[in-house]
């Protein structure tokens, strides 16, 4: 909270609004991915051109997302009114905390240009609500919203309240909040808030979310830590490649044991770092002793498997047509023309692609090995992959359909030798075929709740 707030706010949304930026938004994110694929057959200034215009859209779909949601999100009539057998978390902060915490990765220039157009589901919702997803096994996030708002912000549902009233409708909050949140930040309100929250709660409701940098953790350190029965810890030192390249809001959280005693426990600060931070809340909540990794799903094995045996058919359905052309021994250019219209590699280039081809195999068993050990940016990796590369199947099917016909006429009419050739083309169509089913169905698999419970576990 800031000082109070004067007023109950005047909500402006529109749920037609919203929902129409939401759909642009998540049209032009796709056109933003899709973009440096579509130039990537031109000249070098149309690949620059179709880059620069990538960003553009990838940096447009994402603010219209976030938009579009602040004006579907829900506003709650008062704390007070929630039903009193529902579970709630309840999130206290500084107003001054609410721009941070609605930033995503993805719109902060320096995240946008190191990973370019790799776009994940997570860099499309705020800080705020990855938190709120993080402590979803806890309760419902609800917050008291900033005086002055015309949209609310989304993650903790917020309800609006008058200056007379707010500090009841905390304390209302507090007494049956299976778990508080309290985001360290300035303000004689949340000074009030402390105070609050040590009195009435238990330790192991309790979590101090550390935001911005650890300066402003200092700062509410020497303010209020001594309200706490033991204090509070001192903020590691950051080293370089974390002042370097940190990327997130949410820096690190402090859980209580049963006799107050803090532990920190940070939550970011490396790069490439794509695990959200709020999804250790519930688990840093527990005592290390407790922190038992998860059972690997299911699917995290069958993706692994289908995008390595996607890939390796696909290779040799790339690599088959000219290798069994030089094996039938047909001169070059017989079917050089021909080879280079279908997509797959002439006899001037075959030799080269199977060395790169043999080169990669190291880096790409270790991804699937890394994959599968669960590491977060390799499943990362693995799901947008698997997503896009189904996508791009599926427009190469459409090209190998209508070349199709026209390839194996020629191959039959350029000799009776070539005939068993023709049944090489269908080959590589029901091998991208498959890997256009599956490989997206089973990317999307990788986004439910039990894959990033398993991640979480192994961090």
């Amino acid at each position: 909270m800031a000082d109070g707030p004067a007023q109950v706010s005047k909500i402006e949304q529109s749920r037609t609004t919203g929902r129409r930026l939401e759909s642009f938004g998540w049209f032009a994110l796709l056109m933003g991915v899709l973009s440096p694929t579509f130039t990537s057959v031109g000249p070098d200034w149309l690949q620059v051109a179709g880059g620069v215009l990538g960003l553009a859209l990838i940096g447009t779909g994402l603010w219209a997302v976030l938009r579009g949601r602040r004006h579907l999100a829900p506003v709650l009539p008062s704390l007070r009114a929630l039903a009193p057998d529902e579970r709630i978390v309840l999130f206290l902060r500084s107003f001054s905390d609410d721009r941070g915490l609605a930033r995503t990765p993805k719109l902060r220039l320096r995240h946008l240009l190191l990973r370019q157009f790799l776009v994940s589901v997570n860099e499309v919702r705020t800080e705020e609500q990855q938190i709120a997803r993080g402590v979803a096994p806890f309760g419902r996030m609800v917050a008291l919203g900033q005086p002055g708002d015309r949209l609310p912000r989304t993650g903790a549902e917020r309800a609006y309240t008058t200056d007379e009233q707010w500090q009841d409708e905390i304390l209302a909050a507090l007494d049956r909040a299976d778990l508080v949140l309290l985001a360290a930040g300035p303000g004689r309100s949340l000074e009030w808030e402390v105070r609050q929250v040590v009195q009435r709660n238990a330790p192991g409701r309790l979590a101090v979310v550390i935001t911005r940098d650890r300066h402003q953790y200092q700062e509410f350190r020497s303010s209020v830590g001594h309200v706490f029965p033991k204090g509070l810890p001192e903020h590691p030192p950051e080293g370089v490649r974390g002042k370097l390249f940190r990327s997130r809001y949410v820096r690190a959280l402090i859980w209580f044991e049963q006799d107050w005693t803090p532990h920190l426990e940070l939550l970011n600060g490396r790069f490439p770092r794509i695990d959200v931070p709020a999804r250790a809340l519930p688990r840093g909540l527990r005592p290390p002793s407790a922190r038992q990794p998860a059972p690997r799903p299911k699917v995290v094995t069958a993706c692994v498997a289908a995008f390595a045996s996607f890939w390796g058919c696909a290779e040799l359905a790339y690599l088959i047509v000219p290798l069994a052309v030089m094996m039938i021994g047909a001169g070059p250019g017989e079917v050089s023309g021909l080879l280079a219209i279908t997509g797959n590699p002439t006899f001037d280039t075959v030799f080269g692609l199977t060395v790169l081809t043999a080169l990669w195999v190291v880096p790409f068993v270790l991804w699937m090995r890394r994959a599968l050990r669960g590491g977060p940016v390799a499943v990362l990796m693995l799901q947008i992959m698997s997503i896009f590369t189904g996508f791009v199947l599926l427009v190469a099917l459409v090209w190998m359909a209508f070349i199709a016909v026209i390839w194996m006429a020629a191959l039959s009419a350029a000799s009776r030798s070539f005939a068993p050739l023709a049944v090489l083309l269908p080959f590589q169509i029901i091998v991208y075929l498959a890997g256009a089913i599956a490989l997206p169905v089973l990317g999307f698999l990788l986004l439910r709740r039990e894959v990033r419970d398993w991640l979480d576990s192994r961090t």
